[in-house]
């Protein structure tokens, strides 16, 4: 079972690069004591620049920098738990309104091609089950051959 994607990779190696880096020249920073603070700061800074790149890693499905600011959230105790729980609240709803969004957007462009496509032929049954094939539309995916016929 893999449990992280590709880009994980690149993203831990320039995370350990930085702490070994801090560690050396700031030892404090990764004593006993501040380890979780600035192991989590560096996991959320550089997993939100590489987010803002492109790059997705992931560790558990779950993007870096958000381990990052759960393993901070975790070393601040209750207060950080709820704190991560609003994180989890808000990212839930950002989520359904953008999942709106674009199935609006998508119904919207399927609306459109319909306007656009020619009248049904009604001559043949094979003809007209050929056409609905041809312009299905499935807004959260597009269908295969396999999936879209029903004769």
């Amino acid at each position: 079972m893999i449990i992280f994607n590709l880009w994980a990779i690149p993203v831990a190696l320039v995370i350990f690069v930085l702490i070994a880096g801090l560690n050396h020249f700031f030892p404090t920073l990764t004593s006993d004591s501040y380890f979780p603070y600035t192991l989590g700061a560096a996991m959320a800074v550089v997993g939100g620049i590489a987010e803002l790149f492109g790059v997705k890693a992931r560790v558990f499905f779950l993007p870096i920098w958000l381990i990052g600011v759960g393993a901070i959230c975790y070393k601040l105790g209750p207060i950080g738990w709820v704190f991560l729980g609003l994180i989890a609240i808000a990212g839930g709803i950002f989520l359904v309104r953008w999942t709106k969004k674009k199935t609006a957007e998508e119904w919207g462009k399927a609306e459109e091609e319909l306007v656009k496509s020619p009248t049904p032929p009604m001559i043949k049954e094979r003809e007209f089950w050929s056409w609905v094939e041809t312009t299905l539309h499935f807004p959260l995916g597009s269908p295969t051959a396999n999936n879209a016929r029903t004769t």
